[in-house]
Protein backbone atom coordinates (compact mmCIF):
# COMPACT_ATOMS: atom_id res chain seq x y z
CA UNK A 1 0.00 0.00 0.00
CA UNK A 2 1.13 3.66 -0.92
CA UNK A 3 0.49 6.72 0.62
CA UNK A 4 -0.59 8.57 -2.49
CA UNK A 5 2.30 11.13 -2.70
CA UNK A 6 5.59 11.23 -4.55
CA UNK A 7 8.74 12.82 -3.57
CA UNK A 8 10.48 15.09 -5.96
CA UNK A 9 14.20 16.47 -5.54
CA UNK A 10 15.13 19.49 -7.29
CA UNK A 11 18.43 20.39 -7.32
CA UNK A 12 19.25 24.30 -8.43
CA UNK A 13 22.66 26.72 -7.98
CA UNK A 14 22.26 30.21 -8.89
CA UNK A 15 25.15 32.37 -9.87
CA UNK A 16 25.38 35.79 -11.29
CA UNK A 17 27.91 36.35 -13.90
CA UNK A 18 30.07 33.10 -13.75
CA UNK A 19 29.14 31.50 -16.98
CA UNK A 20 32.69 29.80 -17.17
CA UNK A 21 32.22 28.41 -14.19
CA UNK A 22 28.50 27.25 -14.38
CA UNK A 23 28.96 25.83 -18.04
CA UNK A 24 32.23 23.74 -16.03
CA UNK A 25 29.65 22.07 -13.79
CA UNK A 26 26.84 21.42 -15.97
CA UNK A 27 29.63 19.92 -18.64
CA UNK A 28 30.72 17.89 -15.35
CA UNK A 29 27.04 16.49 -14.14
CA UNK A 30 25.05 16.87 -17.55
CA UNK A 31 22.67 19.27 -16.22
CA UNK A 32 20.70 21.96 -17.46
CA UNK A 33 21.66 25.69 -17.73
CA UNK A 34 19.44 28.58 -17.83
CA UNK A 35 20.46 32.06 -18.63
CA UNK A 36 18.51 35.11 -17.35
CA UNK A 37 18.35 38.82 -17.28
CA UNK A 38 18.38 39.75 -13.96
CA UNK A 39 15.75 42.61 -12.67
CA UNK A 40 15.53 45.32 -14.44
CA UNK A 41 18.19 48.10 -12.79
CA UNK A 42 20.91 45.64 -12.34
CA UNK A 43 23.92 44.68 -14.46
CA UNK A 44 24.81 40.89 -15.27
CA UNK A 45 22.88 38.15 -15.86
CA UNK A 46 22.01 35.13 -13.34
CA UNK A 47 22.79 31.46 -14.61
CA UNK A 48 20.80 28.70 -13.05
CA UNK A 49 21.70 24.83 -13.25
CA UNK A 50 18.90 22.70 -11.89
CA UNK A 51 18.13 19.39 -12.34
CA UNK A 52 15.35 17.23 -11.06
CA UNK A 53 16.59 13.62 -11.74
CA UNK A 54 17.00 11.14 -9.12
CA UNK A 55 19.25 9.16 -11.25
CA UNK A 56 21.56 12.19 -11.30
CA UNK A 57 21.32 12.85 -7.36
CA UNK A 58 24.87 10.81 -6.46
CA UNK A 59 26.44 13.01 -9.12
CA UNK A 60 25.60 16.43 -7.65
CA UNK A 61 26.15 14.63 -4.24
CA UNK A 62 29.48 13.61 -5.12
CA UNK A 63 30.37 17.17 -7.12
CA UNK A 64 29.52 19.21 -3.84
CA UNK A 65 31.14 17.06 -1.50
CA UNK A 66 34.19 17.32 -3.19
CA UNK A 67 34.06 21.52 -3.75
CA UNK A 68 32.06 22.21 -0.90
CA UNK A 69 29.78 25.43 -0.14
CA UNK A 70 31.12 28.24 1.12
CA UNK A 71 27.77 29.34 2.88
CA UNK A 72 25.32 28.20 4.69
CA UNK A 73 23.84 26.47 1.84
CA UNK A 74 26.26 23.83 2.84
CA UNK A 75 23.72 23.56 5.87
CA UNK A 76 20.71 23.05 3.54
CA UNK A 77 22.51 20.71 0.80
CA UNK A 78 23.51 18.18 3.96
CA UNK A 79 19.24 18.48 4.91
CA UNK A 80 18.71 17.94 0.88
CA UNK A 81 21.01 14.87 1.18
CA UNK A 82 19.50 13.57 3.75
CA UNK A 83 15.84 13.94 1.97
CA UNK A 84 17.47 11.75 -1.15
CA UNK A 85 19.26 9.00 1.33
CA UNK A 86 15.13 8.85 3.21
CA UNK A 87 13.59 8.33 -0.35
CA UNK A 88 16.21 6.12 -1.54
CA UNK A 89 15.61 3.77 1.57
CA UNK A 90 11.84 3.93 0.50
CA UNK A 91 11.06 5.96 3.97
CA UNK A 92 8.94 8.02 1.80
CA UNK A 93 6.42 5.12 1.45
CA UNK A 94 5.65 5.03 5.85
CA UNK A 95 3.68 7.98 7.21
CA UNK A 96 6.42 8.37 9.53
CA UNK A 97 9.57 8.46 6.75
CA UNK A 98 7.13 11.22 4.68
CA UNK A 99 6.45 13.35 7.56
CA UNK A 100 10.38 13.22 8.40
CA UNK A 101 10.80 14.23 4.51
CA UNK A 102 8.42 16.92 4.68
CA UNK A 103 10.07 18.33 8.34
CA UNK A 104 13.72 18.35 6.70
CA UNK A 105 12.03 20.07 3.02
CA UNK A 106 10.83 23.22 5.20
CA UNK A 107 14.45 23.18 6.51
CA UNK A 108 16.02 23.57 3.57
CA UNK A 109 16.95 26.98 2.38
CA UNK A 110 15.23 28.30 5.41
CA UNK A 111 17.09 31.47 6.02
CA UNK A 112 17.16 32.68 2.59
CA UNK A 113 13.49 31.49 1.98
CA UNK A 114 12.95 34.00 4.89
CA UNK A 115 13.95 37.39 3.17
CA UNK A 116 13.26 35.85 -0.73
CA UNK A 117 11.04 33.17 -2.47
CA UNK A 118 13.18 29.90 -3.19
CA UNK A 119 12.59 28.71 -7.03
CA UNK A 120 11.33 31.52 -8.46
CA UNK A 121 11.79 31.97 -12.04
CA UNK A 122 14.41 34.23 -12.17
CA UNK A 123 13.41 37.84 -13.65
Amino acid sequence: MTLGYQVKLRFMIDQKDSLDNMLFIKDQLNLFLTNRKLKKGTIGTMHRIESNSFVKVPLIIEYIYRFRLKTKKQESFDKWVTVYELVKNKAHLTEKGLNEIRKLSKEVNIITSITKKIGDKLN
